[in-house]
């Protein structure tokens, strides 16, 4: 569950980057990821972006303060549990996972929802 949740999360992320990208080039990028989606070129181009705007000054820090960490917990949700469905013979509930994951579940949500609402503020025209 909480890894089809963190997919969801990042495509809606994804969505809405591609929106704000005021460069047809990557622009173009992003909506090929949405497209055929490729779990590991699609965390490249978010994190790039995001990165990209910290770097310029133009993500306030309230929104991008430890975002890129949870954004790979999320990564590594989705991971977890797309190699659990392939491999479901190896794969083993720990209680110490789950309850992890319920931890920081809440958090990562939190913070791509901040990602969310800021790109979907600056939407390119």
């Amino acid at each position: 569950m909480f890894g089809a949740a963190a997919e969801k999360l990042i495509l809606t992320l994804l969505e809405v980057c591609i929106k704000s990208d005021s460069n047809p080039t990557t622009k173009k990028k992003g909506q090929e990821l949405f497209d055929q989606p490729n779990l590991p070129k699609i965390f490249d181009y978010i994190k790039k972006k995001v990165q990209d705007d910290i770097d310029s000054k133009s993500l306030p820090y309230a929104i991008h303060q430890g975002c890129l960490l949870h954004l790979n917990s999320a990564f590594e949700m989705i991971r977890v549990q797309r190699n659990d469905a392939v491999h479901p013979k190896v794969s083993r509930v720990e209680k110490d996972k789950v309850f992890l994951t319920v931890q920081t579940f809440p958090v990562i949500v939190e913070t791509t929802y901040k990602l969310i609402n800021h790109y979907s503020t600056t939407l390119a025209v």
